[in-house]
């Protein structure tokens, strides 16, 4: 692939995600976009100097390099990467780039995307919903979850002592298989009358233990919805 002048420009100059262009040979930049000067914290001239290896934190520097000799005809996904600001700041990138040739020389047109903030609300996401389970799992009250076609996602530490089963034994189950048919019906008759109505239901139910004790029970069924 030959980048003319005016392609060099269309995809450089206006693009908001940072970009550059590298030797093979020795990694240095051979050029490099605004929006990659303006992420990194350095001036042209400063960026220029640089390699492929002085973005990147002490400990990745002698990650290995062999896909770049790979020539690809398009974008090649290059996996998560460290990178490293002109003020210290590391930050995790997503890769993709592609072998072109550059003045003369074999080269790799990079695009970088910072994730490091979808990273931190992702691993935030992570440890809420298992605060959120250990908090449930320590109620004294049955608690499961379900998805749309009545499959269990959830079970508490109690409902699983309820039917007798570990919750990998549970998730992915319907009631039809952890109760006898006309208790599994009941079951989904009245998830299906919650997921209609989009409310709360309060309702008595039979239920069946492990050891074939008949009980009744208060059942609050309640609808979860996303952000959508």
């Amino acid at each position: 692939m030959n980048v003319s002048e005016e392609q060099y420009r269309l995809l450089f100059e206006n693009n908001p995600q940072p970009m550059w262009v590298f030797e093979l040979e020795t990694l240095r930049f051979l050029a490099v976009n605004e929006a990659a000067l303006g992420h990194y914290g350095y001036s042209r001239d400063e960026f220029m100097a640089l390699t492929i290896k002085d973005i990147r934190p002490t400990d990745d520097v002698e990650r290995p390099l062999d896909d770049l000799a790979i020539p690809t005809e398009n974008f090649q996904a290059a996996g998560r990467w460290r990178h490293r600001k002109k003020d210290g700041t590391n930050m995790e990138v997503e890769i993709t780039s592609h072998a072109l040739t550059f003045a003369g020389r074999p080269a790799r047109l990079v695009v970088a995307t910072d994730i490091t903030d979808r990273q931190r609300a992702e691993a935030a996401l992570r440890n809420s919903e298992a605060l959120h389970h250990s908090l449930v799992d320590v109620l004294p009250q049955s608690i499961f979850r379900k998805d749309l076609a009545g499959r269990f996602n959830f079970a508490n530490k109690k409902f699983c002592e309820l039917v007798g089963k570990t919750l990998n034994e549970i998730v992915g189950k319907t009631d039809l298989e952890l109760y006898p048919p006309e208790l599994a019906e009941k079951y989904r008759e009245d998830d299906q009358r919650v997921m209609r109505a989009g409310k709360s239901l309060e309702t008595d139910e039979e239920h069946l233990t492990q050891q074939g004790i008949k009980l009744f029970v208060r059942v609050i069924k309640t609808p979860l919805k996303d952000a959508q």
